[in-house]
């Protein structure tokens, strides 16, 4: 949820009496206002977007929200014209993408159009009661779902990697299609149960110092707020404690899967002579995709869900240990980071993956005799990949061939696929 609550200005102008303003001007009936006409121009201006959060609204996040949505919108089109990369992680990573241009546009859309619509800090009188709810619901139902979309990523790499037989009898597509609409609807019911955090539009009427930079400043302006504090501190709740339930869920598969390829891969090596070292290589190229996109998500998120969560706690307890000001800086950290990571993920895809950067140079390339060579460049390395494939096969023969029983368990039907495991299912 967002913390933005303009009760965190100065308070003592705030009541519920209409006064008639130096002008001629009269706040409606019933309107509070606030009351600052005895305060300095300097302290005034507390009231209006500072120089600072100009250039990240006017500058910073048009490039980011430009950045994002260009690369996002790059990675779908990658996905929908190449057609080896219509993997089951790609499909997740596809819908992560529509989640982060939902993001993207909505969240920094709603700073920017503020921003243009109004001088006065936050100010969201146009939007009413309808747009309090619809701009905020969107924007955490693209959040939810792509804190979800990237454990699905994790979760099928870990299948692939740790339980490769169990992997081979699920996926499918049917299954992928419904546990991408299952992940959709459960940030859909998260995102619903915050509405109440956001859904009280309020009008307040300013009453400004008598000084002309004040003069053409609007007299109305709206908030969106919780119905009650503790809407408030509930919708903190809602949005932090998932995040760091997934991220710590994440970083323990993380861990698993980094285990168990290390493990097969040097298991395998001997009898994988021929293709030890492009199992490696393949090994590794998954390693650092896992740790690098686990690792840039949080830490980019982390920061703004901290802040939401030390909110909550001094909603809470009372004890304010930052000032306003203070919480405004933190809480705009958090917020580039969080619109960074979403701008940056297929370049992750692209700096990591030799077969993401292929796929990406064939999809965009205009020269036919290079995009001849990529393709060609493409089916070499699914051959090289089927070859390891069919030498794990044949070991897997042999192996059985010698059992002198029938029974296998997991584990070991794990180990004779696991090389191949490493460079069919997580290689992409």
């Amino acid at each position: 949820m967002s913390i933005e609550d303009p009760l965190v200005f100065r308070k003592e102008g705030l009541s519920h009496t209409v006064l008639t303003m130096s002008d001629g001007d009269i706040c409606p009936p019933g309107v509070s206002f606030f009351d600052v006409r005895n305060l300095s121009s300097e302290d005034a201006s507390t009231f209006l977007y500072q120089p600072g959060e100009t250039v990240l609204i006017t500058i910073v996040m048009p490039i980011i929200w430009a950045i994002g949505v260009i690369s996002n919108s790059a990675f779908i089109f990658v996905v929908a014209r190449i057609r080896r990369m219509r993997t089951v992680t790609n499909y997740y990573l596809l819908n992560l993408a529509v989640a982060d241009i939902m993001f993207l546009c909505f969240a920094v859309g709603d700073k920017v159009g503020r921003y243009i619509a109004s001088p006065v800090y936050n100010d969201q009188y146009g939007l009413k009661t309808a747009g309090c709810v619809l701009l905020n619901y969107f924007v955490q139902l693209s959040y939810y779902g792509s804190i979800f979309l990237v454990t699905l990523v994790t979760l099928e790499k870990y299948y692939a990697v740790c339980r490769p037989v169990q992997h081979r009898l699920m996926s499918g597509r049917k299954r992928t299609i419904r546990t991408v609409a299952a992940a959709w609807l459960l940030a859909t019911a998260f995102a619903a149960s915050l509405i109440p955090g956001w859904a009280n539009w309020t009008p307040f009427c300013f009453l400004w110092p008598d000084f002309e930079k004040f003069d053409s400043l609007p007299n109305l302006v709206g908030y969106c707020l919780p119905h009650s504090d503790v809407f408030l501190s509930i919708g903190n709740g809602l949005q932090t404690i998932p995040f760091f339930v997934v991220m710590i869920l994440n970083f323990l598969m993380y861990g698993l899967i980094i285990r168990a390829v290390n493990t097969r891969v040097a298991v395998r090596e001997n009898q994988l002579a021929s293709s030890a070292v492009r199992s490696i290589q393949m090994r590794n190229q998954v390693v650092r995709m896992l740790i690098i996109n686990g690792v840039i998500f949080f830490i980019c998120l982390a920061p703004y869900q901290c802040s939401s969560f030390a909110m909550m706690i001094t909603a809470a307890t009372e004890n304010y240990l930052l000032s306003g000001d203070q919480v405004e800086k933190v809480m705009w950290t958090g917020r580039i980071l969080s619109y960074i990571n979403s701008a940056i993920n297929p370049f992750v895809y692209t700096f990591v993956n030799p077969r993401y950067r292929h796929a990406f140079f064939e999809a965009f390339a205009l020269c036919p005799s290079i995009k001849r060579h990529l393709v060609k460049k493409a089916k070499m390395d699914e051959n090289g990949t089927s070859n390891i494939s069919m030498d794990q096969s044949a070991t897997m023969k042999r192996s059985e061939t010698r059992k002198e029983s029938t029974a296998t368990t997991d584990s070991q039907v794990s180990q004779i696929f696991s090389a191949s495991v490493v460079a069919n299912d997580v290689a992409i």
